[in-house]
């Protein structure tokens, strides 16, 4: 009997206990059952304390939070006596969790979690203990209820969790592996909720799409890509925190009129902050490499292949945006480049080395000293070009503001490489460019002291070694230079055999073009030539061609002022032609002003003729074979007028005539022209109208020097001669010279009276001019012979020539006296003037 009452009440209990369990789980777990709580079939075994449910449905009406097909426990019997619901072991297959975010950015669980410090919370009828739960092929449905993407849908692969007691802070080990679409991630850390839902442990992700991270955890970040990493993880009160590496592939940022883009980032030592229960701020520490980077913004576009930056810190609050933080050290980049409309930039290699800090609410930049490195740098806009093989740019240390930056520092810039429609095809090459101190006032920049060189054009023989450049302020609308100092200058002149000259063309604006706008506004103090400058001459018009150094002594210009375009700029130079001579100018220009002007005074000593065969071999006629000028000058150019008056002394001149060119009698005109010493000395003014296209300096020279040359001749020769200027000054009808005979008695060799005197003073005369040249003709004349009674001459033609000749030796002899060399006195063939009033 006893037996019987004992086994009637075991199946009693069998029977009522599943009963009580439903309805304290049903308790438990939700504290209003039959509004959406479910439990299916119950089975349990007091003995063994295995349960079993079928069907687990936890939620309320018309939403379910929790769903599971099975459900299994292996409970501790003797502690479900004392009120406590200890799990030995939990499995759970196959089924849901769906978890809400609200619209005030709390989440809903679906269950009951307890909370922490929660006021007059009551503590549940079972304490539930879980010494090992299991999770295979679950999903955690995720919704967001105010403005989210769709319902999300997470695969729990499996979970592992172990010593889990929901009401106790102490954190239960967790081992997890879950699936998001493509992506996995997997977890192996701790969990617990009794102060609130805390997890922290090593998370391993791949695949993980950010964009839909962000949007779920409500940043509004528009970014997207895909990221994969190894890092640890934690989550408390809502924030997530996710340290170690990360690295990222097909990123993308996403705004109104602004894209980004990078292919693929690496992240180490990251450190980031991220809250998800309310906008809060991002955080994020680390290092970033990056690589196929692309931003657009308007017409701004920017890239760069290689990206680096080390000790990253960034914060951006949320809901204030205009307070970010981005601070860094070193960054580094390669294959950058940069487009700005229609100009575009484009670097090899860059680096900004030392720590900087970007603070947004006071829009500034703190530095404590930053470096630029760029190599090479390419830069384009309509046709001009410049190209640096290193740069570098120091900061000093101080904060810039980002409405009114002023930074100061230095620059240094090595092998740049201009290029400009204005030089043709010509290419501007510096090696070397130092800025020693400048400041950047937002509008201005200026400079202490700079120092550039070598400077040269790429197919131009034209260099300086060096260029230094005092305080100097410069601007798109005014450039105010100091004292500027040039150091090496050399050039070349050259000439080839086409007759054409190579020389630096700065070139006009072509039809079509747009006209050019109003430069800005010119102030130098000073330009000097420190030491010697040289230019080399060569002229292959000529022959032989000549090649000549010209070495300039003195070169001193300024002040020049733009917004003064009346006022004269004081101008001296000194050159040297060759080791001989030497040109020493003083003169006054006025660069600025619409119409050239020059004034200038000036001495020229020693110049060697054949020098400027080029320049004037084609005008005269005639090249240079010898012969030094000395040229004590005057020179006003004004209004497009010239004036100009010319001393001139020329000493030992000899020229040729150029076959098939005209010009001017040159060889009769030094002869007339030269002493006893050779020299010749002239007053030459010219005046001409530079606007005129047929005036040419020497053009205008010509008939000035035979208008000198017959006045001259005619104070040397008159009386005893004339002197006819004729034609257009070319070729041998130019100048013709004519002396008055030398008269003889009838019949004899004697003199008239007054000839003796009268041909001694014009050999000495001749003999002053020792390259003028005399043709002595005898002349037999009528009053010489005689008749008899029929009228026929008596005297033979020959003894009438023979007669001719004695008188012109007597000539010879008397000119010979007075010092007229042999070579002077040309014969002439004797003749007999046929005219009856010949004498």
């Amino acid at each position: 009997m006893a037996v019987a009452v004992i086994l009637g009440l075991l199946v009693l209990l069998h029977l009522v206990l599943p009963g009580l369990l439903r309805s304290e789980l049903e308790q438990t777990l939700h504290p209003q059952p039959g509004q959406g709580t479910y439990l299916g079939d119950i089975n349990l075994n007091l003995f063994t304390g295995l349960l079993t449910i079928d069907d687990v449905v936890l939620g309320e009406p018309g939403r379910e939070y929790l769903q599971a097909a099975h459900l299994l426990l292996d409970i501790d019997m003797p502690a479900l006596f004392t009120g406590r619901l200890e799990v030995e072991a939990l499995a759970l297959d196959t089924g849901f969790w769906r978890l809400s975010r609200n619209p005030d950015g709390g989440l809903d669980y679906g269950i009951p979690l307890p909370e922490a410090g929660a006021a007059g919370s009551q503590p549940p009828a079972w304490r539930i203990l879980v010494e090992s739960a299991r999770l295979r092929h679950f999903r955690l449905l995720y919704r967001d209820r105010r403005s989210g993407p769709p319902e999300q849908q997470l695969l729990i692969e499996r979970v592992d969790l172990h010593d889990f007691d929901p009401a106790a802070s102490r954190k239960a080990p967790l081992e997890a592996r879950l699936r998001w679409g493509k992506a996995t991630v997997g977890l192996d850390g701790r969990l617990a909720t009794g102060d609130g839902l805390s997890l922290a442990g090593d998370l391993e992700i791949r695949h993980l799409p950010l964009g839909r991270v962000l949007r779920l955890a409500r940043t509004g970040v528009p970014l997207s890509g895909l990221l994969k990493g190894e890092l640890r993880l934690g989550l408390k009160d809502h924030q997530l925190s996710l340290s170690g590496r990360l690295s990222g592939d097909g990123l993308a940022y996403r705004a109104e009129g602004l894209r980004a883009a990078l292919q693929r980032l690496s992240v180490a030592g990251l450190s980031l902050q991220l809250p998800l229960a309310r906008p809060g701020r991002l955080e994020f520490s680390g290092s970033l490499k990056g690589n196929g980077l692309s931003y657009e913004a308007g017409d701004q576009r920017a890239s760069a292949q290689r990206l680096s930056m080390e000790a990253v810190e960034f914060r951006l609050p949320l809901e204030r945006p205009g307070q970010a933080m981005l601070k860094a050290g070193p960054v580094a980049g390669g294959d950058l480049a940069l487009t700005f409309g229609q100009q575009e930039v484009k670097v090899a290699e860059g680096r900004l080395s030392g720590p900087w800090k970007f603070s947004g609410s006071g829009r500034k930049v703190s530095q404590q000293g930053l470096t630029l490195s760029l190599k090479g740098v390419g830069a384009s806009r309509s046709g001009q070009q410049a190209q640096l093989d290193a740069l570098e740019l120091q900061l000093l240390p101080g904060d810039i503001l980002i409405d009114r930056p002023e930074p100061r520092g230095s620059l240094s810039l090595g092998g740049v490489r201009l290029s400009h429609p204005s030089i043709g095809d010509d290419r501007l090459r510096v090696q070397k460019l130092r800025i020693s101190a400048w400041r950047w006032t937002g509008k201005e920049l200026e400079l202490d002291e700079a120092e550039a060189g070598p400077i040269g054009l790429a197919r131009y023989p034209l260099s300086v070694e060096q260029i230094r450049l005092g305080r100097s302020m410069l601007s798109t609308q005014r450039l105010d230079l100091g004292p500027v100092v040039v150091s090496g200058l050399k050039g070349e002149l050259r000439r080839g055999p086409d007759g054409q000259w190579r020389l630096p063309v700065v070139r006009e604006d072509g039809p079509g073009q747009a006209v050019r706008e109003e430069g800005p506004e010119i102030r130098v103090e000073g330009v000097t030539l420190a030491g010697e400058g040289r230019l080399h001459f060569v002229d292959r018009g000529v022959k032989p061609p000549l090649e000549e150094d010209i070495r300039v002594e003195v070169l001193r210009l300024g002040p020049l002022d733009s917004r003064r375009p009346k006022a004269d700029t004081p101008l001296a130079l000194v050159l040297r032609p060759d080791r001989y001579s030497r040109l020493e100018m003083q003169a006054s220009i006025r660069p600025f002003d619409k119409s050239f002007h020059l004034q200038a005074k000036g001495l020229l000593q020693g110049l060697h003729l054949p020098l400027v065969n080029g320049l004037v071999a084609n005008d005269l006629g005639h090249r240079f074979l010898d012969g030094e000028l000395e040229d004590r000058f005057e020179l006003k150019i004004a209004d497009g007028r010239l004036h100009m008056l010319n001393a001139l002394g020329l000493e030992r001149l000899d020229v040729e005539p150029i076959p098939g060119r005209k010009g001017p009698p040159l060889a009769l005109a030094i002869a007339l022209l030269e002493d006893r010493q050779g020299r010749i000395s002239l007053e030459v003014p010219i005046d001409g109208d530079l606007d005129n296209p047929d005036f040419r300096v020497l053009g205008a020279l010509n008939p000035i020097i035979m208008k000198a040359v017959a006045g001259t001749a005619a104070l040397a020769i008159q009386p005893l001669g004339s002197v006819l200027l004729v034609g257009s000054l070319l070729a041998d009808a130019a100048l013709q010279v004519r002396f008055e005979p030398a008269l003889f008695q009838a019949r004899g060799l004697d003199l008239a009276p007054g000839m003796d005197s009268r041909l001694r003073e014009l050999g000495a005369r001749l003999a002053d001019r020792p390259k003028l040249r005399l043709r002595l003709c005898g002349v037999a004349a009528e009053a010489d012979r005689s008749k008899d009674k029929k009228g026929n001459y008596l005297e033979k033609k020959t003894e009438l020539l023979a007669l001719a000749e004695k008188r012109a030796e007597v000539v010879r002899g008397l000119l010979s006296d007075a010092g007229v060399g042999r070579a002077q006195l040309r014969e002439c063939r004797p003749a007999i003037d046929a005219d009856p009033a010949g004498s």
